[in-house]
């Protein structure tokens, strides 16, 4: 009996937390679309991003939009449930940044369980990380544009609630399923290296809600 108990010490210890954690998130077909192109996106769920294991029922999904560039007018987001995700389109209509949205919300709970967001860039217009906070919920924001981005760099991130700093445990999951564990506190953002271009998810938690990011990391041709 203690050596089945010491075995399944001994594989909960190395398996990482990730490989256990339920995370929702977004994909796109196109994360630099061009201007007025329709662009497709997945809002996924599971353990093994960026594939997805379910399709999330539309009774769990509080809200769902993006935000457009200019003065940030927020559009409703509509997706239908698919065999292993939810799908849907969304057209950028003007060159920048556009933020993708879903929250998740227990019935009869007052704040929201999870959040998602993903950041794409139409039209080759101006990247501005200061454009990639909603200001509401918990989020995860990037110092630098992503565009600017690529394999080998270091990214610092900060984890905000309604704005302000929190302090919290992230994670971020590249496309080849590495991870990486940070802890991002109050005026310390977290320093992320990243080991490859494309898609990539950072997570969160705090005070019991959750969040997600996803952007790409643009290959040296500036695209992925």
């Amino acid at each position: 009996m203690r050596n089945i108990l010491l075995i399944i010490c001994v594989v909960a210890a190395v398996v990482p937390g990730s490989a256990a954690a339920h995370e929702h998130w977004f994909v796109l077909d196109e994360f630099y679309p061009a201007e007025g192109d329709t662009t497709a996106f997945s809002i996924c769920t599971g353990h093994n991003f960026p594939s997805s294991s379910m399709a999330l029922k539309d009774n769990v999904i509080d809200r769902s939009y993006y935000i457009r560039p200019g003065p940030g007018k927020a559009e409703v987001l509509e997706s239908v449930i698919g065999e292993r995700s939810r799908t849907g389109v969304f057209i950028p209509e003007a060159p920048g940044v556009h933020i993708l949205v879903f929250v998740l919300k227990r019935p009869k709970a007052e704040e929201p369980s999870f959040e998602a967001k993903a950041i794409t860039v139409a039209g080759g217009g101006t990247d501005d990380s200061e454009r990639y906070i909603i200001g509401r919920g918990l989020e995860i924001v990037p110092a630098v544009p992503v565009t600017a981005l690529r394999k080998g760099s270091d990214l610092e991130v900060s984890m905000i609630l309604d704005g302000a700093p929190v302090e919290g445990e992230i994670v971020l999951t590249s496309k080849n399923g590495k991870s990486i564990y940070r802890r991002t506190g109050i005026g310390d953002p977290a320093v992320l290296p990243l080991t490859c271009s494309g898609i990539c998810m950072i997570s969160g938690s705090y005070g019991g809600r959750e969040c997600s990011l996803v952007f790409s990391v643009p290959d040296k041709k500036g695209k992925e």
